[in-house]
């Protein structure tokens, strides 16, 4: 006997689509969020890759392209190049090379160059005398020298002090931290007094902890040379 189409059982391809049909409705705005989320995740990642680049690029930034950057934005303000007063750092190298030369140092003081700016390297006995802090009077006329070409520069001036490692004690200089500090104060003192504004300097002492030679042979003898050398004065002439 046939069942009145009132009673008639749903076909089972059509039960098992009206099963189906809300989980799938369900399912969508989740499927939507899981989309949100990677797209908020490539942004992230995005801004972390252009950060990183941006430190890549100011790690590698090379001193000289500060000048030529401070210029461009001076004329990109109105101004003129010839409007620019101070020295760039080329200049002051080759003129402090030539002062160097004049006054006969004997390769006691170099002019070096590097990322960060540029420095003289002056051995200790060109500044000072044995064991003291006291400048030596033809260590200010070169001192006089540099003044002239940083009065008016931008530039920050570090003035390091090292030692050898020799131990030294006295009643004022109770070790090589006391006697670099205060070979590097007494420079940057004599260029604040100079001129030279005292905001843009610095002074430190490293004693003997930043050797540029090592000191002893492998059986224990001091190399005098090495020595001589490892005590010196650095001053670093730098944009940062």
């Amino acid at each position: 006997m046939k069942t009145p189409d009132s009673h008639r059982q749903p076909d089972k391809g059509v039960a098992k689509y009206l099963l189906t049909r809300p989980m799938q409705a369900a399912r969508k705005p989740h499927s939507e969020d899981v989309d949100l989320w990677a797209i908020s995740l490539a942004d992230m990642m995005t801004l972390l890759l252009s950060f990183f680049i941006i430190l890549l690029s100011v790690s590698s930034f090379y001193a000289g392209k500060f000048e030529q950057v401070a210029v461009s934005f001076y004329q990109a303000m109105g101004g003129k190049r010839s409007d620019v007063k101070f020295f760039s750092l080329q200049d002051i190298k080759t003129k402090m090379e030539s002062v160097i030369n004049i006054k006969m140092f004997n390769n006691e003081i170099k002019m070096g160059e590097g990322q960060s700016g540029i420095s003289m390297d002056a051995l200790g006995k060109a500044f000072f005398p044995t064991g003291s802090a006291e400048l030596k009077p033809e260590a200010k006329l070169l001192l006089d020298e540099l003044v002239k070409l940083l009065k008016d520069t931008p530039y920050n001036i570090i003035v390091e002090g090292h030692t050898d490692s020799v131990p030294i004690n006295n009643l004022r200089y109770p070790s090589n931290w006391e006697l670099s500090s205060a070979r590097a104060a007494s420079v940057v003192k004599y260029l604040i007094l100079a001129g030279v504004s005292s905001s843009k300097l610095q002074a430190v002492g490293y004693a003997d902890t930043r050797p540029r030679y090592s000191e002893t042979t492998p059986d224990g003898h001091y190399i005098p040379e090495n020595q001589a050398a490892n005590r010196r004065v650095v001053i670093l002439i730098t944009p940062y």
